[in-house]
């Protein structure tokens, strides 16, 4: 049932024209209405053609029909604070940083998908690598590859940006960037002149 679910969700996500029912599960409309016991959702490609109970809901012939008794059908969750990416910090992690530079775009991809998986259909990564998060979250969107669609922060107002917008570069590069990258302690300077 799981394996059928995401495949259906999976192919509805690459846009194949396909009738998918869900049928069965109570059905959570998010807007605060009553639960439906027993529900059918029909699929139509990648949009919603029908929702309701099953006594009023026809399931079109031909339809691939996935069983969710004694399940919930809810709509996609949004999540408002991720970081897809792998992005700088204190010791170790900059050489994290250094180590999978190459790697940003399958890192975030990977981890747009692990949103997928676990019913998060949106995302808000409010801070981290931008280039590799709009490179996967334009090829998302362009259906060429499936995730949880992205909603790109970018930089936080006031933080140095030449690390933050890397897209993938060699690891040296990566590295020149980190040893120049201010320390905490060159803006407490500044401060108290």
């Amino acid at each position: 049932m799981v394996r059928a679910f995401w495949v259906a969700l999976i192919a509805a996500g690459l846009g194949i024209a396909q009738t998918v029912a869900i049928v069965g599960g109570t059905v959570i409309d998010g807007n605060g209405g009553t639960p439906v016991a027993d529900g059918v959702v029909v699929i139509q490609g990648t949009r919603i053609a029908a929702v309701g109970p099953r006594a009023s809901v026809k399931v079109p012939d031909g339809a691939q029909t996935i069983d969710a008794k004694g399940r919930y059908v809810v709509p996609g969750f949004i999540d408002t604070n991720v970081h897809l990416s792998l992005y700088g910090g204190m010791k170790e992690r900059y050489e994290s940083l250094v180590r999978y530079q190459s790697r940003q775009n399958e890192i975030v991809l990977e981890a747009a998908q692990i949103q997928l998986k676990h019913g998060v259909t949106t995302v808000r990564d409010s801070y981290g690598l931008l280039i590799p998060l709009t490179q996967v979250r334009d090829r998302i969107a362009r259906g060429e590859a499936v995730g949880a669609r992205i909603l790109a922060a970018g930089n936080i107002v006031g933080w140095g940006a030449s690390i933050w917008t890397w897209g993938p570069t060699s690891s040296s590069t990566a590295a020149r960037a980190i040893s120049r990258r201010p320390r905490t302690s060159d803006f407490r300077r500044r401060r108290r002149r």
